[in-house]
């Protein structure tokens, strides 16, 4: 067991002080973090029951990896006188073409099994 000196004491006290916002900071950052993360696994978890169809019909893709969200303004104004903007959800592969998953346990064999060139 350690016993500290009164100016090894006045010095952890003051170094207390002095990160104390810091750590009042951090406490509230991460609070603020926690809500967020639990947020956003809530939002996965729908969006991956949403996607379930698609994913099974597609091969494990999900709409993100297949459509891109395009906004355009079109020639017509709002009667405010703004352009309206118009946002189309456009595939990004051709319509019956989706992409190749790479397996990971991929290989490649050269000569039939069981023979060698012995």
């Amino acid at each position: 067991m350690k016993k500290f000196s009164k100016f090894e004491i006045a010095t952890i006290k003051r170094t207390a002080m002095n990160v104390n916002p810091m750590v009042t900071k951090k406490t509230k950052i991460k609070e603020k973090i926690e809500a967020l993360q639990a947020e956003y696994d809530i939002l996965t978890t729908m969006q991956e029951q949403y996607e379930a169809s698609i994913k099974t019909m597609t091969g494990g893709f999900s709409t993100e990896d297949l459509v891109s969200k395009v906004t355009e303004t079109s020639n017509s104004v709002n009667k405010e006188g703004n352009p309206i903007k118009v946002t189309k959800f456009v595939l990004k592969y051709p319509d019956t073409i989706i992409p190749v998953l790479e397996e990971e346990n991929e290989c490649t064999i050269n000569e039939p099994f069981g023979e060698s060139d012995n």
